[in-house]
């Protein structure tokens, strides 16, 4: 099952509990090695951060193949960083890295081009808010609502939502369409609503049934940053 592991769970902000954990995402649109870290800086956090046997398992469950990472060699300190390669990078010219199928690391030129993976840490805020509250929340003390993007992750996001049934989620039906917080449009396999009723057009995550929902925008509900 794809799943995302839970790294820890705080206190902030005045008693505000939060959990955070790292999410990956597949992005099946192929760039080369700067390009990809760019296109995830601007949507999410970075090219993929993989620290542990565990997240690399994770990391290759959450996409269909293989796929650029954030690692670069002769950019770390060997005795600080996982490294899960092929014996072949370690002689190899080529410096960008790629995960395989398998979960085995190799290296490539930096200027081909490949599909990726990118991450991104989400945060659990248990405060009841409106949809717009819980976007200004986010935006002001995190980056912004979360996204969803595909059924994977809609999974993953599930997991984090322990003694929660709903939450905001950072989906909203603007001009004819639905669309992320990050201006990207939702893609198939989510499927949502052609023309959700006036104010029932935001989307939260039903942690009980694993799914997408659309509610009233007034409803209060805790929520997920990232």
């Amino acid at each position: 099952m794809k799943s995302l592991f839970i790294i820890f769970l705080l206190a902030v902000r005045c008693g505000v509990a939060v959990g955070v954990i790292r999410q990956y995402i597949y992005v099946n649109t192929i760039k080369d090695w700067p390009d990809a870290k760019s296109y995830c800086k601007k949507y999410y956090r970075d090219l993929a951060n993989v620290t542990s046997m565990e997240e690399n398992n994770r990391l290759v469950a959450s996409g269909p193949g293989s796929g650029w990472i954030g690692l670069r060699k002769g950019f770390f300190n060997r005795s600080e960083v996982f490294l899960n390669w092929d014996s072949s990078c370690v002689t190899s010219e080529a410096n960008c890295v790629y995960t395989s199928n398998s979960g085995l690391w190799y290296c490539d030129y930096c200027t081909n081009i490949k599909s990726f993976y990118c991450d991104q840490f989400l945060n659990l805020v248990k405060e009841k808010k409106t949809w717009e509250e819980a976007q200004e929340f986010c935006r002001t003390n995190y980056t912004g609502l979360s996204s969803v993007s595909s059924e994977t992750s809609l999974r993953q996001l599930n997991l984090l939502s322990v003694g929660t049934e709903k939450l905001w989620i950072g989906l909203r039906f603007i001009d004819g369409q639905w669309l992320r917080v990050n201006g990207e449009r939702l893609e198939s396999p989510v499927s949502m609503p052609s023309c959700p009723a006036q104010p029932y057009s935001c989307g939260a995550l039903n942690t009980t049934t694993n799914t997408l929902q659309i509610l009233n925008c007034n409803e209060r509900l805790n929520f997920l940053c990232y």
